[in-house]
C-alpha cells in the first residue's frame, strides 16, 4: 500500500511540474506535433511561441506565455486568461476572442507587439502590472477594474466602451474615456519649474516659469480666499511650442486682507488642461513663508511630508490629507501636532495605495498647501 502511495505522489508531482515548451513549426495549439516536447502545453507550462500558431482552444496560463518577434498566436473564437502569478509577453502578434488579466499577473506588450481582441478585454480588480508599449485593438469593450493600472507608450483602441474605476493610460476612472476612441499615455504639454506669489504692500506679484511647452494655448490664473472657491483673474497666452525657458507674471492689485490661494491652469489647443499645485500668500502675517514639500518626489515606498519655514503658531494642529486624481480622500491625518515641522507616512506599505498621481494637502492654522506627488512602484 505504501509503495502505491509513493508512486501516486511521484505521478502527481511530475504532473504539476512546469515544463519549458517551444513551438517547432506552424500549426494548431492542440496538435502535439506543434510542440518541442511532443505534447500540448498545460496551464503550468512555460510556453514560447516562435511560429504562427492557431489557438484552436481557449487557454488559461498560470505560468508564462511569450509570443516572439515575427511569430503569432491567433484565433477569432478562442479566449486567453492570464492568471495571478502568470506572465504574458507579446513581441509578435496576438489575436484572441476575449482576453482577461487577473490580479497578480504580469503583462508586457512590447513596442513591436500587436494585440487584437475580437470581443472584450477585462483587466480584473487590482491588476496593476500591465504595460502596453505596442498596439492594443479591441472590437468590443474594455473593462479596467477598481485598482487596475494600465501604463505604457503604446496605443489602445476600442470599438466599444471603456468601463471600470481603474487607471488606463493616466485616465481615472477608465469609464470616463469616450467610447469608440483611441488613447495614448497622457503627455504633459508643459514643464513648469516655478510658480510663486509675493506680497508687496497691497498687491501680489504672481510669477511662473516653464522649461518647455508643447501645444500650449494659454494659462488661466485663479484666486481664492478659502482654497476651495476660486475666481478667474486672467488668461495669458502660451508660447505654443518652445524648448527654452519662458517667464510669465501677473499683478493682483488691491488684494483683500486674508490668506490668498492661487491656482494655475494650463490649456492646450485640443482643450485638454492641467491644474498645478496651489500656492498661497498671507496678507495678515508678513514674514510667514510656510510651504509644503514631499520627499522624495516621485515617491517609492515611504514618503516624508515637510512643512518648511512655518511659524510655531502656524503648526498648531497641523494636518495633512492625500487625494487621488478623482478628488477622493485616500489618507488623512487630522489635528496632529507635527514635531519640528515634519510628518512621515508610507503610501504603499501602510495605506495600500497604487502607483499613480496624488495630491497631498497640508493644513496649518491659516494656510492650505497642496503638492502633487507621484507614487512609483517599489521594485
Amino acid at each position: 500500500m505504501k509503495s502505491v502511495l509513493i508512486i501516486l505522489m511521484f505521478f502527481a508531482v511530475n504532473c504539476l511540474k512546469a515544463d519549458d515548451i517551444e513551438s517547432i513549426r506552424n500549426g494548431d495549439w492542440s496538435d502535439d506535433d506543434t510542440w518541442s516536447n511532443g505534447d500540448v502545453p498545460s496551464t503550468n507550462d512555460v510556453v514560447t511561441i516562435n511560429h504562427d500558431i492557431i489557438l484552436d482552444v481557449s487557454v488559461t496560463t498560470k505560468t508564462s506565455i511569450s509570443v516572439s518577434f515575427g511569430a503569432s498566436l491567433t484565433s477569432t473564437t478562442s479566449s486567453l486568461e492570464v492568471k495571478s502569478g502568470a506572465t504574458l509577453n507579446v513581441v509578435g502578434s496576438l489575436q484572441v476572442f476575449n482576453l482577461t488579466f487577473y490580479n497578480g499577473s504580469i503583462v508586457n506588450i512590447e513596442s513591436t507587439g500587436t494585440v487584437d481582441i475580437e470581443n472584450d478585454f477585462t483587466n480584473r480588480n487590482n491588476s496593476d502590472d500591465v504595460i502596453i508599449d505596442g498596439l492594443f485593438n479591441i472590437s468590443g469593450d474594455l473593462d479596467n477594474g477598481n485598482g487596475g493600472l494600465i501604463v505604457g507608450t503604446g496605443e489602445i483602441c476600442t470599438s466599444g466602451s471603456y468601463a471600470g474605476a481603474g487607471t488606463t493610460f493616466g485616465r481615472i476612472p477608465s469609464s470616463e474615456i469616450a467610447a469608440g476612441s483611441c488613447i495614448r499615455m497622457s503627455i504633459m504639454p508643459i514643464e513648469l519649474v516655478n510658480f510663486s506669489a509675493e506680497l508687496s504692500n497691497e498687491d501680489v506679484f504672481v510669477n511662473w516659469t516653464t522649461a518647455s511647452e508643447k501645444n500650449n494655448n494659454y494659462f488661466e490664473l485663479f484666486r481664492s480666499e478659502n482654497g476651495v472657491d476660486f475666481i478667474s483673474l486672467t488668461r495669458i497666452g502660451g508660447a505654443g511650442n518652445s524648448s527654452s525657458s519662458l517667464e510669465y507674471s501677473y499683478t493682483d492689485m488691491s488684494v483683500p486682507s486674508a490668506t490668498l490661494y492661487y491656482m494655475l491652469k494650463q490649456v492646450d489647443y485640443n482643450g485638454d488642461y492641467e491644474i498645478f499645485d496651489l500656492i498661497s500668500v498671507s496678507n495678515e502675517k508678513l514674514g510667514n513663508n510656510c510651504n509644503l514639500s514631499v520627499n522624495p518626489n516621485p515617491c517609492v515606498g515611504k514618503c516624508e511630508i515637510v512643512f518648511d519655514d512655518c511659524m510655531d503658531d502656524e503648526m498648531k494642529n497641523a494636518s495633512f490629507m492625500v487625494y487621488d486624481a478623482t478628488g477622493h480622500v485616500v489618507y488623512t491625518s487630522l489635528n496632529k501636532t507635527i514635531e519640528q515641522g515634519k510628518a512621515s507616512f508610507s503610501f504603499n506599505v501602510n495605506n495600500n495605495l497604487k502607483p499613480a498621481v496624488y495630491i497631498v494637502r497640508g493644513s496649518t492654522e491659516s494656510k492650505i498647501l497642496d503638492k502633487k506627488t507621484i507614487l512609483q512602484k517599489n521594485e
